[in-house]
């Protein structure tokens, strides 16, 4: 049975991007009850037969699923109460007192009821594949696919959009598209969303290369003896090639989106990963130095056959939603300081947003549904200590791949967890990419199963 569980699991890592994104509430009620269905039977095999080192594991998950569970606990009680009547926001309580009715919105605080439980149920969904992923994660040979699922679910769609961009299709499945009709979207609706998706895929393919690149390398140093020595030399040449054709597929797409902040994003979780690798001398001064040059010769070459319309955008700063980040961080952060601590609900930022807006980015004909900033949203609807609780569970376990690399522990898992962390990370910082279904899921995927082998190499030191 653990085997079925585990195959479901990849067949939900690759299958989360296909409708949507997974940004439809069929699709994310499919994905939520199938990753419980996965639990569930997964739950029945573990009684059977325990995993080794259990026990020193979920000492380690034990702070992060406190604090996140914690958080989760916080946004039920903010559907379902019951709550001091002065915790409730003003709207609700108005409503209340004009229709004469204390039970209006129920005995919660949340705004919008039916969008909190969404929102839980999605947390919920992106925390099972987490687990899931933690657990198989244990296995060397099991991380390893998951990785290699996520590579080539991305290669797969970036393939996709590509035809259909260079095609001129403007489909993104059958569906016309409605938005983004010059940028490549693959089967997401935002190219900025689909931009990290890409990212996070390129990066997997780039951390295993440098994982086998540094094998190779080591092989070179200390040679066995020529006749045991060819045999791996040749599997992992091919091995390269394979993973350096996904690289640039999904790099070609990723630049075709015309995604700003997902190019920005990229660049910087890259530098930042070469700087760590030079600090712990993972990488030396000629091969840093001819990893850069490798790396500014293929961006050229990329920007130069693909990167028009990328190009255009860094030149001209065209006018958008994503140069007004200021009309729209400046009423959310006022809508946190009147409630810091109880937030307004999960899923409540479009109705707050409209109350206490200028009304500027409407009347430039925008609609705005999202804070494009998911760490200001998170505390506007759950409120800054349930927001700083979630954010730390995740940076607890993005830490624990950062340990393992300083130590040179488990390099093609600790670096993936890294690299991919500071990508979304930072994207999230002027974007909502994490709250698509499909990318937090792969992320919830990467990171599960690059902490589980970052832990099982420290643990094993």
């Amino acid at each position: 049975m653990s085997r079925i569980v585990f195959w479901g699991l990849i067949a939900l890592i690759v299958l989360a991007p296909l409708p949507m994104a997974g940004n439809r509430p069929a699709a994310w009620t499919a994905l939520g009850l199938f990753t419980g269905i996965l639990l569930v039977l997964w739950a029945i095999a573990a009684t059977r037969r325990r995993p080794r080192g259990a026990r020193t594991a979920d000492r380690v998950l034990l702070p992060a699923a406190i604090l996140f569970l914690g958080a989760l606990g916080w946004l039920l009680w903010q559907i379902t109460g019951p709550l001091p009547a002065d915790w409730r926001p003003d709207t609700l309580q108005r409503a209340a007192d004009l229709l004469n009715d204390p039970g209006v919105g129920g005995s919660g605080m949340a705004l919008d009821g039916s969008a909190a439980w969404h929102v839980l149920l999605r947390l919920l969904t992106y925390g099972g594949v987490f687990l899931l992923a933690w657990e198989f994660g244990r296995s060397r040979e099991r991380a390893q696919a998951i990785l290699l699922a996520v590579i080539v679910a991305g290669v797969g769609y970036a393939l996709y959009g590509l035809v259909v961009h260079l095609a001129e299709l403007r489909l993104v499945l059958w569906y016309p598209k409605t938005a983004y009709g010059d940028s490549l979207t693959s089967t997401f609706i935002n190219r900025n969303s689909y931009a990290t998706y890409a990212g996070i895929g390129l990066l997997c393919a780039l951390a295993l290369m440098f994982s086998e690149w540094r094998q190779r390398q080591d092989r070179l140093r200390h040679p066995i003896g020529a006749t045991s020595s060819a045999i791996p030399s040749t599997r992992q040449e091919l091995a390269l090639g394979a993973l350096a054709l996904g690289a640039a597929a999904l790099a070609a797409a990723l630049l075709l989106t015309g995604s700003r902040g997902g190019f920005y994003a990229l660049a910087l979780a890259i530098l930042l990963c070469l700087g760590l690798l030079a600090a712990i001398r993972l990488l030396r001064g000629r091969e840093l130095a001819g990893i850069v040059a490798l790396g500014v010769a293929g961006l050229a070459a990329l920007l130069l056959s693909v990167g028009d319309t990328l190009g255009q955008r860094l030149e001209t700063g065209a006018a958008s939603v994503e140069s007004s980040r200021g009309d729209l961080f400046r009423p959310t952060l006022e809508a946190i300081l009147q409630r810091p601590l109880t937030g307004y609900g999960a899923g409540s930022f479009q109705g707050v947003f409209e109350a206490v807006n200028t009304g500027e980015l409407y009347r430039q004909g925008y609609w705005i549904d999202k804070a494009h900033n998911t760490y200001l949203e998170l505390a506007l609807e759950a409120g800054i200590p349930a927001a700083i609780a979630i954010v730390l569970a995740v940076l607890l376990l993005a830490a624990l791949c950062g340990v393992a690399l300083v130590r040179r522990r488990s390099i093609r898992f600790s670096l993936t967890g890294v690299a991919v962390s500071l990508l979304v990370g930072l994207h999230a910082l002027v974007d909502f990419s994490l709250q698509m279904p499909a990318i937090a899921i792969t992320y919830a995927a990467v990171l599960g199963a690059c902490a589980a082998q970052s832990l099982r190499r420290l643990s094993t030191a």
